[in-house]
């Protein structure tokens, strides 16, 4: 997964993934944690779980507490296959 996080100062591109994961939301853990109301465009690759590659635009909502490095991630979009692919995992 490739995060491109974007305020109002500057754009930033880094590598991370999602450690929990629904339709609506995720728990996103990089080696450089966005800052709370930072808009994010997540570039999902395909890997072994069998999901499809995709995009999801998100806002980072808060930092998880006692876990460097990780923030809860609010979705605003997420392209339809990825979508399909995350409702599937959660029946």
């Amino acid at each position: 997964m490739l995060a491109t996080t974007s305020d109002s100062s500057n754009r930033q591109m880094h590598e991370g993934q999602l450690t929990a994961l629904s339709t609506l939301a995720a728990v996103m853990e990089s080696d450089l944690t966005p800052g709370v109301l930072s808009n994010l465009r997540i570039t999902v690759a395909v890997t072994p779980l069998g999901n499809p590659p995709g995009e999801i635009y998100g806002k980072a909502v808060e930092t998880v507490a006692g876990t460097p490095g990780q923030v809860k991630i609010r979705f605003s979009s997420v392209t339809p296959e990825l979508k399909s692919w995350m409702r599937a995992l959660s029946m």
